[in-house]
């Protein structure tokens, strides 16, 4: 019997794995019955063949900074990992923005935590995407929501989190915090993330 390559593994006409390009896919179509650790094997590494490709501005040499958010390019790879639940926090503590009535600057500390599906985010875009806000006016609450919907409809995660902490301005903080989870994870799926950030949190608490 012929098993066929399939995004869970060998199975009997299964579809083809997405994550595996054409040419190595037509190549590789089948395995034989009860080779679920070639699979794996085979799979990995035709992965990390296709994740070896050049990005815009990682390793680029030189570093053009945006002069907007929608000049921006966040970059991805592949999440090589996707069997395992875990976090990947990023903490930027010199945001800076400007206030789109006054044009005066406001500064924050932001925190993004997710939990990543397919793809993983290429952090020097992240930083430059995150730079790109400087010259950019707008509400606290708008650039905290602007910079999540942004991030999610890149990486479409399973869960993500964004906690913008700005500075004290007139006396008063703002500190608006955006979170989701993907609707299509299960309710063990959840629980355990749930933890995960929860044990982040208690961490990262004693470290700032």
């Amino acid at each position: 019997m012929i098993m066929q390559l399939s995004s869970r593994g060998p199975s009997a006409c299964g579809p083809k794995d997405p994550e595996i390009f054409p040419a190595a896919r037509d190549s590789l179509l089948c395995l034989p019955a009860g080779s679920e650790w070639q699979y794996e094997i085979i799979r990995h590494k035709i992965i990390f063949m296709r994740q070896d490709k050049k990005f815009e501005q990682l390793g680029s040499g030189k570093s053009e900074y945006p002069a907007s958010p929608k000049e921006a390019r966040l970059e991805t790879f592949l999440n090589k990992n996707r069997r395992a639940i875990y976090l990947v926090p990023f903490v930027c503590n010199e945001f800076t923005t400007l206030c789109p009535i006054t044009g005066q600057p406001d500064f924050a500390r932001f925190e993004i935590i997710y939990v990543p599906d397919k793809f993983c985010l290429e952090s020097k875009s992240l930083k430059l995407y995150l730079f790109s806000f400087r010259n950019f006016g707008n509400f606290h609450e708008d650039v905290a929501n602007r910079i999540f919907r942004d991030l999610w409809n890149v990486l479409k995660p399973k869960y993500m989190r964004i906690w913008a902490d700005f500075s004290v301005r007139g006396g008063i903080s703002i500190k608006p915090l955006v979170m989701r989870f993907d609707e299509k994870i299960g309710k063990v799926e959840k629980e355990e993330i749930e933890k995960l950030a929860e044990n982040y949190d208690r961490k990262a608490y004693f470290d700032r």
